[in-house]
């Protein structure tokens, strides 16, 4: 079963890039549980097909996401992907490249497990509005702090 999965890896993540959410969500379980951390917009957990939709919606919101794969670790029925997460910020047009792994389960031909783990504080510090500061000399002080912003 071990190759089988590898291969269903490897469909998944090829949907995934070329934005195929037939083939897609066609390789997960109706029953797939989806364990993505709270402290991103999109964080949760989601049980069944309906409620995976609704997290990858919630991806597509916030995130234009690609996943550059560095390496997969071939558990038989659990397969560890690593890699890194790398787009853009929808709202702020900045972009983003933070370490992550899935953890997927397996079970007859299909996901029943995700279990998503990235670098919180990269990808927080990428989401966080950018502040622009009006500075006397003509620049705009992008990415700087001031005493008046402290003490507000």
């Amino acid at each position: 079963m071990s190759s089988e999965n590898i291969t269903i890896i490897d469909r998944i993540y090829e949907a995934f890039e070329t934005r195929n959410f037939l083939t897609f969500f066609n390789l997960l379980s109706p029953t797939i549980h989806i364990t993505q951390c709270p402290e991103v917009p999109w964080g949760g957990v989601f049980h069944g097909l309906e409620e995976a939709k609704v997290f990858f919606g919630k991806v597509n919101t916030y995130l234009e996401d690609h996943v550059t794969i560095e390496r997969v670790i071939d558990g038989s029925d659990r397969i560890a992907v690593i890699g890194r997460g790398h787009g853009t910020i929808k709202s702020t047009g900045r972009g983003f490249d933070v370490p992550i792994m899935h953890l997927w389960g397996f079970q007859d031909g299909l996901a029943v497990r995700l279990e998503i783990v990235l670098d919180v504080p990269t990808m927080q510090a990428a989401l966080a509005p950018q502040h622009k500061v009006a500075r006397g000399d003509g620049s705009s002080g992008a990415g700087r702090t001031t005493v008046a912003e402290i003490s507000r």
